[in-house]
C-alpha cells in the first residue's frame, strides 16, 4: 500500500547502499590483491632470470639449478588472480625465461656429450696405438711410449664408469 511504500523504499535504499559499499570495498581489496600477486610473479621471474645468469660447469650444479628453477615454476603457477593485461605479460615473460633456461641447460648437456665423445675417441686411439705396438712385438723398444700412453690415459677427462670400464678392459 502507498502508506508503507515510502518506508519500504528507504529501507531498500539503505540496504542497497550497504551492499554497494561492501562490493566497492571488496573491489578495492581485490585490486590490491591482484597487484600484490603481480608483484610476486614479477619477483619470481626476476629470480628465474638471476638463476639463469649463474654459470654452472658441472652436472651437480645443473641438477641443483634445475631443482631451484622447478621450485620457482611451481611457486609461480600457484599465484592466481591477476588482471588480464598483466596476466598475459606475466605468462609471456615466464615462457621467455623458461625457454632461455632450457636453452642454456640443453647447450651445456650437448657440450658434455661432445666432450665425452672426444674423450672416448682419444682413449680408443691410445688403445689402437698399444695394439699396434703389441702386434708388431715391439714392446721392449717402446717402453717409454707405453708409459707416456698410460700417462695420457690418466689425463683424459671424465668418462662414465660403464664406458671407462669397457675401454679399460679393451
Amino acid at each position: 500500500s502507498k502508506e508503507h511504500s515510502e518506508e519500504l523504499w528507504n529501507r531498500f535504499q539503505s540496504a542497497s547502499k550497504k551492499i554497494h559499499q561492501k562490493r566497492q570495498e571488496y573491489q578495492k581489496d581485490f585490486l590490491n590483491i591482484q597487484n600484490d600477486n603481480y608483484l610476486k610473479k614479477e619477483k619470481i621471474i626476476n629470480q628465474m632470470k638471476d638463476l639463469i645468469k649463474i654459470e654452472s660447469n658441472s652436472h651437480s650444479d645443473w641438477q641443483k639449478k634445475i631443482k631451484s628453477f622447478e621450485d620457482l615454476k611451481i611457486e609461480f603457477q600457484k599465484i592466481k588472480n591477476l588482471q588480464k593485461s598483466k596476466n598475459k605479460k606475466c605468462w609471456n615473460d615466464f615462457r621467455i625465461v623458461t625457454k632461455d633456461f632450457n636453452t642454456s641447460k640443453n647447450s651445456f648437456y650437448k657440450n658434455q656429450k661432445k666432450e665425452l665423445k672426444i674423450s672416448i675417441d682419444k682413449k680408443k686411439k691410445l688403445i689402437e696405438e698399444l695394439k699396434n705396438i703389441i702386434d708388431k712385438n715391439l714392446i721392449s723398444e717402446n717402453t717409454s711410449r707405453i708409459k707416456s700412453i698410460q700417462e695420457d690415459w690418466k689425463n683424459i677427462g671424465y668418462l662414465p664408469r660403464k664406458i671407462s670400464n669397457s675401454l679399460w678392459n679393451e
